[in-house]
């Protein structure tokens, strides 16, 4: 998965940062295998602000945010 998102990100230009944000709370026997699947992959798991990326980083940028959380619609 992480790998289609990336070559769909790619589009939208040069993907220089990959971050995954999951709630792992509910299935930790599963977040160390998910974690090491997802840097295996090439993406970051730490959490950052999407703030900060902003700041860091001056128009054009793109941010591809996907998400199940209705609140970010």
């Amino acid at each position: 998965i992480a790998n289609n998102i990336g070559r769909i990100a790619r589009i939208f230009g040069c993907v220089t940062t990959f971050k995954a944000y999951l709630d792992i709370s509910s299935q930790p026997s599963k977040s160390t295998a998910l974690r090491s699947e997802l840097q295996l992959s090439g993406v970051s798991c730490s959490q950052v602000d999407m703030f900060a990326f902003a700041v860091d980083h001056p128009p054009p940028a793109t941010v591809v945010l996907i998400s199940g959380d209705r609140d970010y619609a």
